[in-house]
């Protein structure tokens, strides 16, 4: 079963931020704010899987995709504040 369209492009979203630029660059911030992404979407919606997320549901609905781009987003920004330190 895949992962979750939004949540691929939200992990791809905080690689483009924080991913390594140079060979050798430290990687603990993008490991932590992609993991603290994932628990934090699996905690709101239940799972990371499409096929779960869908059962039941009108693949049209939009609240949940707003949720996890608002998510995605705050993770991003608490990491560019970490970043700054």
């Amino acid at each position: 079963c895949a992962n979750c369209g939004a949540v691929n492009g939200s992990v791809a979203a905080i690689g483009a931020n924080f991913g390594r630029r140079e060979v050798g660059e430290d990687m603990t911030l993008l490991y932590e704010l992609t993991e603290r992404f994932m628990q934090e979407f699996e905690q709101t919606f239940g799972s990371v899987k499409c096929a779960e997320l869908m059962e039941g549901k009108d693949p049209a609905l939009m609240e949940q995709q707003h949720k996890c781009a608002d998510i995605a987003a705050r993770i991003i920004e608490e990491g560019r504040a970490a970043a700054k330190k």
